[in-house]
C-alpha cells in the first residue's frame, strides 16, 4: 500500500514467536529447489515459501519442510493479527521470502489491486548487515525484533551483498469489511493490474 513513507516500525516483537520460524528455515536443505521457486520476473532469484491465503496458488501441495515453516509461522501470525491497529483485517496474501548470498531482486512497483490496497508487512527470520532494502535514493536495513510496514507502491527492490540467507516473512493484510464489499459487491479481481505489469510476470 502506498504510504507518505518508505518504510516505518510498526512494534517490537518478541523473539520467542520468531525462533521457531528460524528454526524450521534453517532446517531447508537447499532453498534453491523448484519447491521453493517464484513466479514473478522481477523477483526469479528469490525463493519463497507461500502461505494458503485467499491468494495463493490453487492446489498446492506442501513438503515437509515447507509444512513445517508454515506451521511454526502460525503464532506470530495471530499475534499480528491481534495488533489493535489490525482489527477487523484479514490475511490476504503471504509468504516466508529468502534472499540467497549474492542475489539482487529486480526493480519494481507490486502491480495489482491487492498490492495496491493491502497492508504490506514485513518481519525479518534471519538476516545480516549486508542485506538492504533499496527505494530509490534510499537503502535501509531490517533488524531483527521487529514488525516492519513497507511502501511496495514505489520503486523498490532488496539485495543480499552478504555470506548467509536472508528470510522476512511478507504479509499483505486488509480490512476484512474491505475486501468482502470488493468481492462480494465491486466483484473485483484481486490480482487484476492496476499498473502495467512491465516484466512483473513471467511470459506465459
Amino acid at each position: 500500500m502506498l504510504f507518505d513513507k518508505n518504510h516505518r516500525i510498526i512494534s517490537p516483537i518478541d523473539p520467542a514467536l520468531v525462533e521457531p520460524i528460524t528454526v524450521a528455515c534453517k532446517a531447508v536443505d537447499n532453498w534453491s529447489t523448484e519447491e521453493y521457486a517464484r513466479y514473478e520476473k522481477v523477483l526469479a532469484d528469490g525463493k519463497l515459501v507461500e502461505f494458503p491465503f485467499p491468494i495463493a496458488k490453487p492446489n498446492k501441495e506442501y513438503t515437509a519442510e515447507q509444512s513445517a515453516i508454515l506451521k511454526s509461522s502460525r503464532p506470530l501470525l495471530e499475534w499480528i493479527m491481534s495488533l489493535p491497529q489490525y482489527k477487523g483485517y484479514k490475511w490476504i496474501r503471504g509468504e516466508v521470502a529468502t534472499l540467497i548470498p549474492g542475489v539482487t531482486l529486480g526493480w519494481h512497483k507490486d502491480p495489482c489491486w491487492f498490492h495496491d490496497n493491502c497492508v504490506r508487512l514485513h518481519v525479518p527470520i534471519y538476516t545480516n548487515e549486508h542485506c538492504v532494502q533499496l527505494w530509490e535514493g534510499e537503502e535501509y536495513h531490517m533488524e531483527l525484533g521487529n514488525l516492519y510496514e513497507l511502501n511496495n507502491r514505489v520503486m523498490h527492490s532488496a539485495t543480499n551483498k552478504g555470506s548467509t540467507p536472508r528470510t522476512h516473512l511478507i504479509l499483505d493484510i486488509m480490512s476484512e469489511e474491505k475486501w468482502l464489499h470488493a468481492r462480494m459487491v465491486d466483484k473485483v479481481n484481486p490480482i487484476a493490474l492496476v499498473d502495467g505489469p512491465g516484466d512483473y510476470y513471467k511470459a506465459g
